[in-house]
Order: structure tokens, then C-alpha cells, then sequence
């Protein structure tokens, strides 16, 4: 899953679901579920999707990083990836 060409798939999914500025991060998370589970998020998965976007960020921003909420969007993007639901079909 740290492949360079998952974090390349990770980034252009996150390009896809990056919230405008009428948009909210919960929009951008339940959009992110709906490609990549095809369906919405819990209210728990969804809370704790944005918490962890959220904490990213400003770990990426501590690090001085310019653009921390796109790393930190392509991070859940990642994690997603990584999920049974995502890899297996039942």
C-alpha cells in the first residue's frame, strides 16, 4: 500500500474530492466513501474520517508543509485503499 503508484492513484483521488469553498471536508469524506465504497459513510466512520483528516493536517502544517490539506486529504484517500471493503468483493 506505500507503492508510489497507490499514492499517485491516492493524490488523484483526493484532486476529485478536494472541497470547494462551499463544500464541507464531511461532503468531501462522504463523496470519498461513495466512489470508492459505493456507499455513504456511518455517522461514527464519518466523524472519525474528518477527525483524522483534521489531525493530519495540522501535522503536515507543524512540518510546515504548503499544502497540508491536500496531503492530508490524499492520506485518508490512502488509507481508504487499504480497507477489506475496498479490496475485497462479498
Amino acid at each position: 500500500m506505500n507503492n508510489p503508484q497507490i499514492r499517485d492513484y491516492a493524490r488523484a483521488l483526493a484532486g476529485r474530492l478536494k472541497p470547494a469553498s462551499d463544500t464541507s471536508l464531511a461532503d468531501a469524506v462522504t463523496e470519498g466513501y461513495r466512489i470508492t465504497m459505493g456507499r455513504k459513510p456511518g455517522s461514527t466512520e464519518l466523524e472519525n474520517s474528518v477527525a483524522f483528516i483534521k489531525q493530519q493536517g495540522d501535522s503536515y502544517r507543524t512540518k510546515n508543509k504548503a499544502n497540508a490539506d491536500e496531503l492530508a486529504l490524499a492520506d485518508f484517500c490512502q488509507a481508504m485503499f487499504g480497507l477489506n471493503e475496498f479490496i475485497y468483493v462479498e
